[in-house]
């Protein structure tokens, strides 16, 4: 029988790496503060339109655009942060990429909690180097 399981893919921190995770995460930073920019820019437009529609339309908008505009900088303040992070890791650090999902197989008489443990694949410089199963 299959099962599925978690399989966390975790890369070993490289000057490579980290130069490539620094541009990754300023372009997220660039991208909504663009779109902060556009969000502040069309309020404008949207609350007097709401305006006419009455004051109930007006404070559901306002709400909204305070909503969407909090996640945005939420989002910038993350990306910041993990600038911040990423500039106290050493090099050779293992971090945590993303979560996967893979499959297992089971059958009668296998320890449960190896084959269930936490398993990771570990990638240098986009070459996987190691694959570590069970707990």
């Amino acid at each position: 029988m299959k099962l599925k399981r978690t399989v966390l893919l975790k890369m070993i921190l490289t000057p490579d790496l980290r130069e490539k995770l620094l541009e990754e995460y300023n372009g997220y930073i660039k991208k909504y503060e663009v779109e902060l920019e556009q969000l502040q820019f069309q309020s404008k437009k949207l609350l007097q339109e709401a305006l006419k529609k009455g004051p109930d339309a007006q404070k559901v908008v306002q709400e909204r655009l305070q909503k969407e505009s909090a996640a945005r900088k939420d989002k910038v303040k993350h990306y910041k942060e993990m600038i911040h992070q990423l500039a106290l890791l050493p090099d050779e650090s293992e971090i945590l990429h993303s979560e996967l999902e893979g499959e297992v197989e089971v059958s009668v008489g296998d320890h449960w909690d190896k084959l269930m443990g936490k398993s990771e694949i570990i990638v240098r410089d986009g070459i996987i180097t190691e694959i570590r199963n069970g707990g």
